[in-house]
């Protein structure tokens, strides 16, 4: 008797490559969705220029490089991001430090990153980090934590470079600390100058630029104080005293009048004279009416009148004459 046919069918053998290429064909479908949606939907930060941070471009693009790796993009679609996180007046900056490459074709990324970094970054020498990591302050937990400020100081310390910090660096940072004063500004430029030029500079190096700088400094003085006695003295070699103007004193008695002060600017330099009808003196100093006497001594400051001075003869005696008219020229009487 022949078997009688089961009812249930057999199952289809497995396709192992069937399934990896189904599985390949949804991987690349899904990862072409997230190509086409992902440039739109992903929210770059924008770009803020930070001045007092040196180094904020590439802090950026550091954050710029995260986000990319969440979506496959192309360096073209990479800078359309990127230059759509700038604002206008920045823009403008990355757009004039490209030329003569026209910013709307660029498709290199890691050109404009290196365009960025050139305009908005600055470069910090491993001394002046070293020297800021010194100048460090922490204000106490109220105003930042402990784990904050020894975060803090761990970044400071790595951007030294301290493997190389060895004896010749600790004595060159001793020694620009110790320049407090203001009056050591030039050599305090001078060694700033040298260590930012090289951070691995000697002592030995810097004692010999300081010296030649102070020795400038000397040379460079004028003279002061007995220095300047001593040129004196050696122009005015011949023993001579140099030649002193006279002063005229102010307070001598002017032949004009009698007052005192000087004849150049009595008013009656030019005045004529009743007793005698010359020019010159009034009639009070008159040279003829004391008996043809001068009224005083000119060649002394502190003459005196000479009526004064003179004796007067027994049984004379002076009167003293009225002012007259200038038809009138007798200037008193005398009696016996």
């Amino acid at each position: 008797m022949a078997p009688t046919p089961s009812g249930k069918s057999a199952a289809p053998a497995f396709d192992p490559t069937a399934l990896a290429d189904a599985i390949q064909a949804l991987v690349h479908n899904n990862a072409a969705a997230q190509s086409s949606v992902g440039p739109a939907k992903m929210e770059i930060p924008k770009f803020v220029y930070d001045p007092a941070r040196p180094t904020c471009a590439v802090v950026w693009f550091d954050r710029l490089h995260i986000l990319f790796r969440l979506h496959q993009h192309t360096d073209a679609e990479k800078v359309a991001l990127a230059l759509n996180a700038l604002d206008g007046p920045t823009f403008e900056k990355v757009q004039r430090a490209l030329l003569p490459d026209a910013i709307s074709t660029l498709e290199d990324f890691d050109k404009l990153k290196a365009t960025m970094v050139k305009v908005f970054d600055r470069k910090v020498s491993v001394f002046a980090q070293r020297y800021a990591s010194f100048q460090t302050e922490w204000k106490g937990p109220e105003h930042e934590s402990i784990g904050d400020y020894c975060a803090r100081v761990r970044e400071l310390v790595s951007a030294c470079d301290p493997a190389k910090f060895g004896e010749d660096q600790y004595q060159t940072m001793v020694l620009l600390m110790g320049m407090k004063h203001p009056s050591l500004e030039v050599f305090r430029v001078q060694l700033l100058n040298l260590l930012n030029k090289n951070a691995d500079t000697t002592l030995d190096q810097v004692e010999t630029a300081m010296t030649a700088t102070y020795q400038t400094q000397q040379e460079q003085k004028l003279p002061m104080g007995t220095s300047i006695s001593y040129v004196k003295k050696v122009n005015n070699g011949n023993g001579k005293k140099p030649f002193k103007k006279r002063e005229k004193n102010s307070s001598s008695t002017c032949a004009s009048c009698g007052g005192q002060h000087s004849r150049d600017s009595c008013r009656f330099r030019n005045a004529v004279c009743h007793a005698c009808n010359k020019s010159g003196h009034i009639e009070k100093v008159c040279y003829k009416k004391n008996n043809n006497r001068p009224f005083l001594d000119t060649r002394s400051s502190n003459a005196e009148p000479m009526k004064d001075r003179r004796p007067h003869p027994p049984n004379v005696r002076f009167i003293d004459a009225v002012p007259q008219p200038s038809s009138y020229h007798g200037s008193g009487h005398v009696i016996d």
